[in-house]
């Protein structure tokens, strides 16, 4: 074996208890403390180019046909963990995905047909994420960025029945983020939510309602639109300085491509 392959295997563990699974992983990466590790048959995990982990990335799939794809610059600056316990289900993150402090996503229970998918540049400072019902999905489309201790949250954990009812009245099916939403410090997101385009989820605000408005800001216990026709960019502009796009749509969000450090 060549050291160039001994380096990599040192940097990234690979554990396969199973028939007929396959890690496409791409030619160079760079990691300190990652692990890959699969129990169960004919899973595929794919990894496209420019995967950094700084810190510690873990993805465990416990299951049987199973699909989990990260797409380009993948960057983990801290903390990553994917724990997927299912079958047939998939999770999916689009390019320019950036993880600054955690990323936990929790799907157990061995159920069906689940679903994460994640739009290109999304961010995540310290964000958890848990779906485990079957036929259950989580969709974040492109843009929106994550605060701290935000939480979205597909299934109420137990199921609740009528007194005299033996079918639940709480399943979970979909939460669905819109492009270019901003959720800020300490959002819970919870089943069955969807949300339209450019929104500011305010601190702290607990989304139980879906809001199709594009456009607004949502704040409060439960969340209400408190403001109309507004829009967010990134970075605030200098003391003096004016908005470079006022009148027009906000650009994307452009982070900057990881670099081995």
């Amino acid at each position: 074996m060549s050291l160039f392959w001994k380096k990599l295997l040192k940097q990234l563990r690979i554990r396969d208890k199973g028939k007929n699974n396959i890690i496409k992983l791409p030619k160079g990466y760079y990691c300190k403390n990652a692990l890959i590790s699969i129990e169960g048959d004919n899973n595929t995990v794919e990894i496209d180019e420019h995967f950094i982990c700084r810190g510690k990335f873990s993805l465990r799939i416990q299951g049987n046909n199973n699909k989990v794809h990260l797409g380009k610059n993948f960057y983990c600056h801290t903390h990553c963990s994917l724990t997927l316990y299912a079958q047939d289900s998939t999770l999916n993150f689009g390019d320019d995905i950036h993880i600054y402090i955690s990323l936990d996503f929790e799907s157990f229970g061995g159920k069906k047909n689940i679903l994460l998918d994640i739009g290109n540049r999304v961010t995540f400072m310290n964000t958890a994420i848990t779906c485990f019902e079957e036929d259950s999905s989580i969709i974040v489309g492109e843009d929106c960025i994550f605060s701290y201790d935000t939480v979205l949250y597909n299934t109420d954990g137990h199921p609740i029945y009528a007194i005299d009812g033996d079918e639940p009245l709480n399943r979970a099916h979909q939460i669905k983020l819109g492009k270019r939403i901003w959720v800020a410090h300490s959002v819970v997101v919870l089943k069955n939510v969807e949300l339209g385009n450019n929104l500011i989820l305010g601190r702290g605000a607990l989304i139980n309602k879906s809001c199709l408005q594009d456009n607004c800001v949502l704040a409060g216990m439960p969340a209400r639109i408190v403001k109309e026709n507004v829009r967010w960019e990134l970075p605030f502009p200098a003391v003096g300085e004016k908005s470079k796009f006022k009148g027009r749509a906000a650009p994307d969000i452009v982070m900057p491509k990881p670099t081995k450090p």
